[in-house]
């Protein structure tokens, strides 16, 4: 019997056959052998999240970009002294 058979009968039922077809229906799923749900997080917990996956990105950016500033810094200290520098923020300063 497919569900929209088993629909067209039920509507030709009276509200208390109905109320009996619900209660037989919850019985017979309370009886199914209950399966603990598996949480995505604890079976995929191996595999970073695309969230994840761009933070480590983006502290690799910023690693990379801290290096960078360090070693034009050093460099110019090496050359120049204390010469007027742009820093991170974009304002103009002595070292």
């Amino acid at each position: 019997m497919t569900a929209e058979e088993l629909m067209a009968i039920l509507e030709t039922m009276t509200p208390q056959e109905r109320k009996e077809v619900e209660h037989f229906v919850e019985f017979l799923l309370s009886k199914r052998p209950h399966r603990p749900r598996v949480s995505a997080m604890g079976k995929f917990a191996h595999i970073p999240t695309s969230s994840e996956e761009f933070c480590r990105r983006k502290q690799e950016e910023i690693d990379l970009e801290d290096r960078r500033w360090r070693k034009l810094r050093h460099y110019r200290k090496a050359n120049f002294g204390s010469t007027p520098l742009i820093n991170k923020n974009g304002m103009r300063g002595f070292e």
